[in-house]
C-alpha cells in the first residue's frame, strides 16, 4: 500500500525547518552544524507531538502509540538434548544452539553451560543465537537457563496499557496488572509455579550508561511457556531512522507546527504564533484520534463478588483503572 502523497516525511520536514531558520530548502548547501541544528529541532518537535502538553487539564495518550504486540513468559530451560557452540570474541561469546531455545526477554538472565560455567546473557540475536559475557568457548555442550517469572521488556517499551492476554485457544482469563509491592507480598507467601494470574511493571535500576528499561514480574512464575499479547506504550526512534512520523497523514500539520514552534523558541527565545498554532492543531488531532477508538466499552455490571482463577469465591477489595489494580 502506497503512502498518501499529503503525508509529511523526513525530507519535507527538514526543508520546512531549514527554510524557517533561514538556511533555504537546498540540503546540499547546509553545513554539518546546520544539519545537526535542524535534526535537534526536529527531534524536540516530534517528542513534543508524541508526548504533548496537557490540554484542558488532560494529558492525552495517542492510540497509535499503543500497538498490540506479544511476548513469551517462559519456564526454565532444562538440560536436554539441545546443545550450543560458543565462539569467543573478547569480551563476548556468541552461542549458537542446534534448535530453538532462546527468547528476546532472556537478557539479564544467565545460561549455565555444562562443564564450562555460568555466563550472563548480554543480548538476543534469534531463537537460536544469543551473546553472553565472557569466554564461553565450547562445542556441542548442553545448557540450562533458569526462569523466575521476571522478564525484560523490549527497549522500545515505555509501559503497558491494559491487560496481558493468553492465546485465544488457551481459554485462560487475562493477567491483571497490580502493584509491585503486591507482587512481592505474593512471592513471599508462595514460591510455586503455575499459570500466571497477576503481573506488575517496574523500572529496572540503571547506571545511566543506557536508557532506563522496564521489566515485567509475573505471579505465579510460569510452569510452562505462554505466549501473551499486550498493548505496549511505544518509545519511537528519531525520525532520521525512519521515513514518516507516527500517526500518519491526518497529523502532519500538527507535527509540522510542533517542530516550527520549537524552531521559533530557539530562534527568537519566545513562545509565538507557531506554538499557538500547534495547540490548535493538537486539539484537532486529539479529537480525530479519539474518534478512532472504541464506541462500546463493555457492560458496566456489578462484579464485586467474583471467582478467581483458582476457583476461590471472594469479595473484591480492589478497584481497577486502565487495567491496573489498586487496593481499596
Amino acid at each position: 500500500m502506497s503512502e498518501s502523497t499529503l503525508s509529511l516525511n523526513f525530507d519535507a520536514l527538514q526543508k520546512e525547518l531549514a527554510y524557517f531558520i533561514g538556511k533555504g530548502r537546498d540540503s546540499t548547501l547546509w553545513t554539518t552544524a546546520e544539519k545537526e541544528l535542524i535534526q535537534a529541532i526536529m527531534d524536540s518537535g516530534i517528542r513534543q507531538f508524541l508526548f504533548p502538553p496537557a490540554i484542558d487539564g488532560e494529558v492525552y495518550q495517542w492510540t497509535f502509540l499503543t500497538p498490540t504486540t506479544s511476548m513469551v513468559a517462559w519456564n526454565d530451560v532444562a538440560v536436554g538434548t539441545n546443545t550450543v557452540t560458543g565462539v569467543y570474541a573478547e569480551p563476548l561469546t556468541t552461542l549458537t544452539a542446534v534448535s530453538d531455545a532462546f527468547y528476546s526477554n532472556m537478557t539479564s538472565k544467565s545460561v549455565v553451560i555444562t562443564d564450562i560455567g555460568t555466563f550472563a546473557v548480554a543480548s538476543y540475536t534469534s531463537s537460536k543465537v544469543i551473546v553472553v559475557t565472557g569466554d564461553a568457548t565450547c562445542s556441542g555442550k548442553t545448557f540450562s537457563i533458569s526462569g523466575d517469572g521476571t522478564y525484560d521488556m523490549p527497549d522500545a517499551c515505555g509501559g503497558v496499557e491494559g491487560l496481558f492476554t493468553f492465546a485465544p485457544t488457551e481459554g485462560y482469563k487475562p493477567i491483571k496488572i497490580i502493584g509491585e509491592g503486591q507482587i512481592r507480598a505474593l512471592k513471599q507467601d508462595n514460591t510455586s509455579t503455575s499459570k500466571p494470574v497477576w503481573v506488575c511493571l517496574r523500572m529496572k535500576t540503571s547506571t545511566g550508561a543506557t536508557g532506563q528499561r522496564w521489566e515485567a514480574v509475573f505471579f505465579p512464575p510460569p510452569d510452562d511457556n505462554y505466549t501473551l499479547s499486550y498493548r505496549s506504550i511505544l518509545l519511537p526512534d528519531a525520525l532520521a531512522t525512519t521515513k514518516y512520523p507516527l500517526g500518519g497523514m491526518p497529523h502532519s500539520e500538527t507535527v509540522l507546527e510542533s517542530c516550527l514552534s520549537i524552531a521559533e523558541q530557539r530562534k527568537n527565545d519566545t513562545v509565538g504564533i507557531h506554538y499557538q498554532k500547534f495547540l490548535e492543531r493538537l486539539k484537532a488531532s486529539i479529537e480525530f484520534d479519539k474518534s478512532r477508538g472504541a464506541e462500546f466499552l463493555g457492560y458496566n455490571g456489578n462484579v464485586s463478588d467474583v471467582e478467581d482463577d483458582r476457583g476461590v469465591y471472594f469479595r473484591s477489595n480492589h478497584v481497577s483503572y486502565n487495567g491496573v489494580i489498586y487496593e481499596t
